[in-house]
């Protein structure tokens, strides 16, 4: 690099950092108000927030790319009601792009609702609890209790994605995750429904998900995305084509892994190095 725009460097990465802002949030009203442009900014929670009787829209729809830390904190009742021809992501953020964390959160009794009013079908929309698009960003430690996800839909909709934790993912990784989820459609319109992402369509890792409700992890795995879950010992990966199991045979976690709902693979790999005279026992289904 010529050493000449070096100093000019330093200025433009001062002067990016400079706008980046810490937000402290203690009650609802400061949550509600957030700017919705401010993408790179660090959220924190430092009380649990009860959100009854406040309609609230869903933070940075252009896409954020900063921290919001829940601290372990709860945000209970947070009502979304939108028109999927006005707001095509719906979710508590919009687009969690890459570099972009939502953790350490919990959301009590939650209710998202995405309508289709007026004339003509929705051609693309993504609902959930917690993430509309996840475009590369991660979701730690963030949990759902008898969370409700609607779609209020018309017959000509296509491309509407419904999900517990996102709605559709083209990357980026979720973590310790899920919940007591319940995603549904009243409408006959093309609807990918997942306990966890409604659709993936690229490369997403899950580690430690678990939910309730009858719904698969993800609702659709479009083109060559490729969907992996660690749980433990053992990594599923699932295609559009065929979900396969490869059970690591020198893992020595102690991880405690409650599976709520079985999956189905076309494959197992067991991988472990024997030396003379060890064995092993296998059981399937596992």
């Amino acid at each position: 690099m010529n050493k000449t725009f070096l100093p000019w460097l330093a200025l433009l990465v001062a002067s990016v950092s400079a706008f980046a802002t810490t937000h402290n949030i203690n009650i609802a009203s400061e949550l509600k108000n957030l700017n919705a442009c401010a993408s790179s900014d660090t959220i924190k929670l430092m009380h649990s927030i009860q959100m009854s009787g406040v309609d609230f829209s869903p933070l940075c729809p252009e896409g954020f790319y900063g921290v919001f830390d829940g601290g372990g904190d709860t945000i209970s009742n947070l009502n979304i009601t939108e028109n999927m021809k006005d707001v095509h992501d719906i979710a508590f953020i919009a687009v969690l792009k890459k570099g972009g964390v939502l953790k350490n959160v919990t959301f009590a009794s939650p209710t998202i609702v995405a309508t289709q009013n007026g004339q003509g079908g929705v051609r693309e929309a993504s609902v959930a609890v917690a993430v509309g698009e996840l475009q590369g960003g991660s979701v730690e430690n963030v949990h759902v209790s008898s969370g409700t996800v609607i779609i209020k839909e018309g017959k000509n909709a296509s491309g509407i994605d419904a999900g517990g934790v996102a709605g559709s993912a083209q990357s980026g990784q979720i973590s310790e995750s899920g919940g007591d989820i319940n995603v549904s459609s009243n409408g006959s319109g093309t609807i990918n429904i997942g306990g966890i992402c409604g659709n993936v369509t690229g490369e997403v890792a899950l580690t430690s998900v678990t939910y309730t409700g009858d719904a698969s992890i993800a609702g659709s795995i479009s083109g060559d995305a490729t969907l992996t879950s660690t749980y433990g010992a053992v990594t599923i990966t699932q295609t559009r084509s065929a979900n396969s199991a490869v059970m690591n045979g020198a893992y020595t976690g102690q991880d405690t892994i409650k599976f709520l709902k079985g999956i189905s693979v076309n494959s197992v790999e067991f991988t472990r190095s024997f030396t003379e005279n060890t064995m092993s026992t296998l059981m399937l289904p596992f």
